[in-house]
């Protein structure tokens, strides 16, 4: 095991720091896993290349700077414990925004009106 060098059980242990990472952060953080390819994709050969597709959100952008900041800590650390090459790349990165306060009223209101539930 000690010679294998693991894409999937990288990607695996991705997942889960995403994870753990949004629960410890807290409510406003979130974090999806939301896609996972691997390569070759075959029961008994370990695969030699993952692609995730990961996604970190928070409402508060300093906190969202502050997981991204963890993640890549994480995966640096994560390629050199498991001998393996990580590359990434952004997508997208946008600045959160706070929604208009009349237009989630509008929508607290008619969500109270069917008698659905309100969260935070």
């Amino acid at each position: 095991m000690q010679l294998r060098h693991d894409a999937g059980y990288c990607a695996a242990r991705i997942g889960v720091f995403v994870r753990d990472l949004a629960r410890r952060m807290g409510a406003t953080q979130v974090g999806t896993v939301g896609s996972i390819r691997l390569t070759p994709n075959l029961i008994n050969v370990i695969p030699n290349q993952a692609v995730l597709s990961i996604d970190l959100r928070n409402t508060d952008d300093d906190l969202l700077t502050a997981a991204e900041k963890e993640f890549t800590a994480f995966l640096e650390t994560l390629a050199q414990e498991e001998g393996v090459t990580i590359e990434t790349r952004a997508l997208v990165r946008t600045r959160p925004v706070i929604f208009d306060s009349k237009v989630l009223q509008a929508i607290e209101a008619v969500a109270a009106e069917r008698g659905l539930p309100i969260g935070a």
